[in-house]
């Protein structure tokens, strides 16, 4: 069947990450977990998903999934420009449950936690 291009599994999970990440917003480390859980080999996984998607493309998706998340939140009842206590830990939670690495989801969400730990009393934060 591999001889009949019936099974090919690198253009399968070419496929599957294209979809994926393109409409699900998905991040690198989810993107390989579910092509592993799919029984693609681990070395593949991290091979399809590396040359798919790259680092600009994951902080802009990112950025983007965030910016989306936090406005979903001030029209469920927090004032924009002063975010409720945990909307950092929320965002931080689900930017890293869409599957994007740690180092970059602190980069993006530490500004917006610094904010909500300000001391309104101390001007210098």
């Amino acid at each position: 069947m591999e001889q009949l291009g019936l099974l090919d599994d690198r253009a399968w999970a070419e496929d599957y990450v294209k979809l994926r990440y393109q409409r699900r917003g998905w991040g690198r480390e989810r993107l390989v977990a579910e092509l592993r859980s799919r029984g693609i080999e681990q070395e593949l996984a991290v091979s399809v998903v590396g040359r798919l998607v790259d680092d600009e493309g994951q902080e802009e998706l990112a950025r983007r999934l965030l910016k989306s998340f936090l406005a979903s939140r001030d029209r469920a009842g927090s004032v924009a420009g002063n975010p409720a206590a945990g909307d950092g830990v929320a965002a931080a939670r689900y930017l890293v449950r869409r599957g994007f690495d740690e180092d970059l989801v602190a980069r993006l969400v530490e500004p917006l936690l610094a904010e909500q730990f300000e001391d309104p009393a101390d001007p210098h934060g």
